[in-house]
């Protein structure tokens, strides 16, 4: 995958700004730059056309940047842009008012009208720009009716902290020489991409989402014992496909799968601790939560928790009542 970058160290000052635009207007969406004091633009772009989608990490000094009318006209680029913010306080303008945009903030607007932003701290950010046939299939046909500017903990699980980090992974990842070299093949990021930008541009698909997860974890503490329990009979039992079923666990960064086998250890290491009844051989212990055999099921316990079954069912033997 060919990451493009571009930067104004590497040019004259009194053209920085005219390449800079230039540069722009082809890798990502165009905009006039304006300083906002005597000095030079130092600027550096990094770009991926994964594509359906484009990818921007940017940094920059002081700066206005502004998508009028004749600008529109001469380079069009009808869709929506998504901006997370990393450093530096800004503002944007268009005609719905100003928006004001912190570091863990993402804005969200229509290219395709004209807007004005201001950096005069410089910036940080990472952008997405989203065709207009792409944004409707992913907004599920309902428009953009005004820019949008919400906060987002950058540790969190919310999509647009999820989206926000796998732009770093896939724009900032370095290769030999410290050359920039993407972690993730353009088909997985962009992948990735489309399914949390359904979740950012749908709330109600989110919730129905998490009504899945709901009715699914419900499913599953029912029939954790079952080792016929799956992600295919828990899909059927939500009625749902195993990919959506899949995508409502994504949404909090894990999968079915990986819920189900969590709660089955969690069950066996309440029971090697003596907080539940239960049988007290390791291979009992196994067939009871769900485990089809012996060896898996101390392997992975150990894997999660880095003690044997074992030792767990031992120290509890052993502990004073």
């Amino acid at each position: 995958m060919h990451l493009e970058s571009f930067s104004t160290s590497s040019v004259r000052e009194s053209t920085r700004v005219a390449l800079w635009e230039d540069y722009n207007a082809r890798a990502l969406v165009g905009l006039e730059c304006h300083l906002l004091t005597g000095g030079a633009l130092d600027a550096t772009e990094t770009n991926l056309d994964a594509g359906a989608l484009q990818f921007a990490h940017v940094t920059a000094s002081p700066h206005i940047v502004e998508r009028s009318r004749q600008r529109i006209s001469r380079s069009p680029a009808d869709g929506v842009a998504l901006y997370f913010t990393q450093r530096g306080e800004s503002f944007f303008y268009s005609a719905d008012g100003v928006l004001v945009q912190h570091p863990g903030s993402v804005l969200i607007c229509d290219v395709s009208e004209p807007f004005v932003r201001g950096f005069a701290q410089g910036l940080e950010e990472f952008a997405v720009r989203i065709p207009r046939a792409v944004f409707d299939d992913l907004a599920g046909g309902m428009p953009l009716k005004k820019p949008v500017a919400s906060r987002f903990s950058v540790g969190g699980q919310a999509p647009a902290a999820q989206l926000d980090r796998l732009l770093r992974t896939t724009l900032l990842s370095r290769g030999p020489g410290d050359r920039p070299c993407a972690a993730l093949g353009a088909e997985e990021a962009e992948r990735r991409a489309l399914d949390l930008l359904r979740q950012i541009l749908r709330p109600d698909r989110v919730d129905r989402l998490a009504e899945i997860r709901r009715t699914a974890s419900r499913f599953i503490d029912l029939n954790l014992r079952d080792p016929q329990l799956s992600v295919a009979t828990t899909a059927g039992a939500c009625g749902v496909s195993d990919r959506q079923l899949t995508r409502a666990f994504a949404v909090v960064a894990t999968s079915p799968a990986r819920a189900i086998l969590l709660r089955r250890l969690g069950l066996a290491h309440s029971i090697l601790a003596g907080e539940r009844p239960g049988p007290r051989a390791i291979g009992d212990v196994a067939r009871w939560c769900g485990f089809a055999s012996h060896a898996h099921f101390s392997r992975v316990f150990r894997d999660h928790f880095d003690r044997t079954p074992e030792s767990v069912r031992d120290e509890a033997t052993t502990r004073p009542v």
